[in-house]
C-alpha cells in the first residue's frame, strides 16, 4: 500500500513537472548610452575651449587629440587620462557647428 502510494505521489509530481513551461530568462535591457563614449553620443560643443573645460569637469587630463571625419561629420576625439588613477578614456565631441568656419571654409 505504501509503494502505491509513494508511485502515485512520484507520477503526480512528474505530470506537474511537464505541465511546467519554463519562464523565459528576462531580457537584459542595454546600459544607457555615456555621453561623450562614442560618436552617436559625442558632446555637441561650440568651441575647442569647451572640449576642454568638459575634460576638466570630468576630472580627465588631455593626452591627446585628433580630428576623425566620419561620412563628412567632424568630431574631436580626446584621450584623457584620470590623474588619481591612471584610467584612460576617450571622449567624442561633435564640433559641426564650428569646424571649418574660422578659416572661411
Amino acid at each position: 500500500m505504501l509503494t502505491l502510494l509513494l508511485l502515485a505521489s512520484l507520477a503526480v509530481t512528474a505530470d506537474q513537472a511537464q505541465d511546467q513551461t519554463p519562464t523565459p530568462a528576462p531580457t537584459a535591457t542595454p546600459a544607457p548610452a555615456i555621453v561623450g563614449e562614442s560618436r552617436e553620443t559625442a558632446y555637441k560643443v561650440k568651441s575647442v575651449a569647451e572640449e576642454y573645460a568638459i575634460m576638466r569637469k570630468l576630472g580627465l587630463r588631455v593626452d591627446m587629440q585628433s580630428l576623425v571625419e566620419e561620412k563628412g561629420h567632424p568630431y574631436d576625439v580626446l584621450e584623457g587620462v584620470d590623474p588619481n588613477t591612471g584610467a584612460k578614456h576617450t571622449v567624442w565631441f561633435d564640433i559641426k557647428s564650428f569646424y571649418g568656419k574660422e578659416f572661411g571654409f
